[in-house]
């Protein structure tokens, strides 16, 4: 687990500090061996774990994430091919593709996803040849499956050439997961059929907005991702199935291995699947062998043969939380288990049934706490609840999907599939019916920011370390006191001091700028929407910051910057919209209250006011001064200036510049600010800022 542990951190550096980090780590390994005495050897194999991790994260940096970010803005003839089927989210389809060749370029061989908003006609498989403009990826989503710049097609402009390809037996889990979908969408329609896809194959493309965000507020996000829980269930099925027949356990679980790979494949080999599938694998080859295999073994296995076959693997959200929540409940279950099962109630079975369900969800929450709260934010109450509730209908779907999805596909007693394919659809409305209950409360996500969120990590850390440190006779006493401790200090932090801060995220590319201001319950989103993939990552921003409608959508004067102002609108609800751009008019945008663009001053909340001039917003957060560019012109002087590069002049000063640094334009743009006394934060083209001001505070959160 140390070189998991090492990655993550490294995930947070910067490449070349990972390499003097992993020197660092050898030089401490020498030392160990030949200075330190012979008991200390331990240590020695910690620290050559940790030069590993280091050393493999900083080379696939320099030798693969390098080269790829050289692409950043470049439009290139690409010649290439599909290795995956195609993939329509909703507003573009989405092509993975590895690239042999890029025009006037000697980078070639890697992986990229390609978008375009119509149909290229292309299938797995298929060879083509087309004009691409690259750019890098949104907060890193793909790096784990090796994809390091993405790119866009333009259909209008583009020629493509399409021939087709030689297969490769992937195919044939293409082929499976198509039928698949074919099998459940022909049969049931609506957000049920959605849900059984995505337990069975992990996609989750059809299901509506309100559904997914309701799943994600209430803490059951893991049964739309195939992972340890769906491997595990179906194969304790299978294995129970075979044993049956076979009357012997090895034959049995060398049969369910093959099911194993089969559900992988399935899949699409997703880190977290993959994750799940190994520890499978060591505990199915344990059985053959005659050998038992501990789950804890196992997990470290998994975990580090993915870390060394691609240490990107931790930029996975599925494959950490899969992970995570596995160690924790190798770790916590039997502890909480035992503990709960003393309490006088619990000589009744039914009791002992759910005090056995509490443990494992909360056991598996503990651990994946921390990764929670540093990528989303907040916290889930009811989701230990929720998930109780959903934990014996889920192990329902996932066999019934499997079996109905079978018999339907084989043809063979197609009418008994279509049985099971309906109660499998009363299941998933169940489901679905507990997480829209559950994520109707205002409490049921407390949002967690900067400092609070550290405590409540730090309070993890002095968990484990009092697990590993302390007489076995004290330990999970004082892991609950602990426990409650942290949660109350951290909860109280935020109340009294957080909440009340209002809070600017800010968006920037090399061609716009965008900040989304926060005041309790207040979202207004205010700047420029320049390209149609910026739009659409900034709305997926606000949408993963769990904001379903923003109050205020003020658009920009421009009319190069508000090019994709339609895009913008199409994924995100206004109550007002400040614009003026034509093609709103004719929108539908839900009855939405519209007005032209006009110089006015707008309060937004007591705290919060907006002032639209010719070339700039002003903004003004609890008496702090925002300017937001909308134009290259003189822009006054201001506590916080959140611009492109372009749009920095001579006259530009501000106390704190939060401009893009994807092109050299921005850093040079930055430096000249610096000169002049300003304290510039240069960020990614696809990266967000949060600044936290009260009062007289001003604070900055880490990039996200």
């Amino acid at each position: 687990m140390s070189v998991l542990f090492t990655l993550i951190i490294a995930r947070q550096l910067n490449w070349r500090l990972c390499a003097v980090l992993g020197v660092i780590s050898l030089l401490g390994a020498l030392i160990t061996v030949f200075l330190l005495p012979r008991k200390n050897k331990i240590n020695c194999l910690a620290f050559l774990s940790i030069a590993l991790a280091f050393g493999m994260f900083s080379a696939r940096c320099a030798f693969y994430v390098e080269p790829m970010e050289a692409l950043d803005g470049t439009t290139s003839e690409i010649v290439g091919a599909v290795i995956d089927e195609p993939v329509f989210d909703g507003e573009r389809y989405l092509y993975r593709v590895r690239v042999d060749k890029v025009a006037e370029s000697d980078i070639a061989d890697f992986k990229t996803i390609i978008s375009s908003r119509r149909d290229l006609k292309l299938s797995a498989f298929d060879n083509l040849s087309a004009t691409v403009t690259f750019y890098n990826d949104v907060n890193d989503t793909h790096r784990s499956e090796n994809v390091f710049i993405r790119g866009y097609v333009n259909e209008y402009k583009t020629k493509l050439k399409i021939s087709r390809g030689k297969e490769t037996p992937y195919r044939y889990a293409i082929s499976a997961r198509r039928a698949v979908r074919s099998a459940i969408s022909g049969r049931l329609n609506g957000d049920e059929g959605a849900l059984m896809t995505s337990v069975l194959i992990g996609d989750k493309g059809s299901m509506s907005k309100s559904a997914l965000n309701s799943i994600r507020v209430s803490g059951i996000s893991h049964i739309t991702v195939v992972s340890g829980l769906h491997l595990s269930i179906l194969t304790g099925v299978m294995l129970k199935f075979f044993v049956s027949f076979m009357r012997s356990k090895r034959k049995a679980s060398a049969a369910t291995l093959l099911f194993v790979v089969a559900i992988m494949a399935l899949a699409g080999f997703t880190p977290s699947v993959v994750r799940s599938g190994i520890t499978c694998t060591i505990y199915l080859l344990g059985t053959i062998i005659l050998k038992r295999s501990r789950p804890l073994h196992s997990l470290c296995i998994a975990a580090l043969l993915q870390c060394l076959l691609n240490p990107f693997v931790v930029y996975s959200l599925s494959f950490l939380l899969s992970t995570f929540s596995t160690l924790g409940i190798i770790t916590f279950e039997p502890k909480i288990r035992r503990f709960l099962y003393k309490a006088p109630i619990c000589r009744f079975k039914i009791a002992r049934g759910i005090s056995s369900a509490v443990a494992l969800s909360l056991s598996a929450q503990i651990m994946t706490l921390p990764i929670v709260i540093t990528t989303f934010g907040y916290v889930t109450p009811l989701s230990v609840l929720t998930n109780i509730i959903v934990g014996l209908p889920v192990t329902g779907l996932v066999c019934l999907s499997a079996v109905a999805s079978l018999l339907c596909i084989s043809g063979v007693f197609a009418y008994l599939g279509n049985f099971l394919m309906l109660i499998a659809g009363l299941d998933g409305k169940f489901i679905l019916f507990v997480s829209d209950i559950m994520s109707k409360p205002g409490f049921s996500t407390v949002r967690i920011a900067s400092l609070a969120a550290y405590m409540v990590i730090g309070g993890i850390c002095i968990i484990f370390g009092a697990c590993l440190l302390l007489p076995r006779l004290y330990r999970f006493r004082l892991i609950a006191v602990l426990m409650c401790f942290v949660i109350a200090v951290g909860c109280c932090y935020y109340a009294v001091v957080e909440n009340p801060t209002v809070t600017v995220t800010s968006f920037v590319t090399d061609e716009g700028a965008a900040v989304l201001i926060r005041d309790g319950d207040y979202a207004a989103l205010i700047g420029s929407t320049a390209k149609v993939y910026y739009a659409n990552g900034v709305s997926a921003a606000v949408n993963n910051l769990g904001i379903e409608k923003v109050n205020l959508i003020i658009l920009p004067e421009s009319e190069m910057l508000s090019g994709a102002a339609p895009d913008l609108l199409r994924n995100l609800s206004a109550e007002k919209i400040i614009y003026n751009d034509e093609r709103i008019d004719l929108m539908k945008l839900d009855g939405a209250t519209r007005s032209k663009y006009t110089e006015c001053r707008i309060d937004m909340t007591e705290r919060v006011s907006a002032e639209i001039n010719r070339g700039y917003i002003l903004l003004s957060v609890c008496g702090k001064s925002i300017v937001v560019p909308t134009a290259r012109t003189k822009t006054p002087t201001c506590d916080i200036l959140v611009s492109p590069p372009e749009f920095i002049t001579t006259t530009s000063y501000a106390k704190y510049a939060i401009i893009s640094g994807s092109t050299p334009l921005a850093f040079a743009a930055g430096e000249r600010l610096s000169r002049l006394g300003t304290t510039s934060y240069v960020v990614g083209q696809t990266r967000s800022l949060s600044t936290y001001i009260r009062g007289e505070s001003v604070s900055f959160s880490p990039f996200k």
